[in-house]
């Protein structure tokens, strides 16, 4: 399997058949792997799969957790968390609470 197919999936909003195709696939990958895992978890990212971006990072040996990678699961925690604000309304909150205990 080369990272075109899973990306395909990813950029189309497929993310469940990203993940589905890299499941099935994973224990035989060949081709740029760090490039596989990272499409993979940016169609994560873009579907807001956030337990199986964190499953598939989880599964990553440490040696093979690029910056990109780290740079990807960072994006989707950060992503959960706008739609969370987004979806609570509780923002405006987060912004005054940071403001109010600022280190001066």
């Amino acid at each position: 399997m080369n990272f075109f197919l899973v990306n395909i999936y990813g950029i189309n909003s497929h993310a469940l058949e990203a993940v589905d195709l890299y499941d099935k696939t994973k224990d035989k990958l060949t081709g740029n792997i760090q490039s596989i895992l990272t499409s993979v978890l940016t169609a994560c990212a873009h579907g807001g799969l956030v337990k199986e971006a964190q499953r598939i990072f989880d599964d990553i040996p440490n040696e093979k957790r690029s910056v990109n990678i780290w740079n990807t699961l960072v994006s989707i925690e950060y992503r959960m968390i706008q739609v969370a604000f987004f979806l609570t309304g509780r923002e405006e909150c987060f912004i005054s609470c940071n403001r109010d205990h600022m280190v001066q």
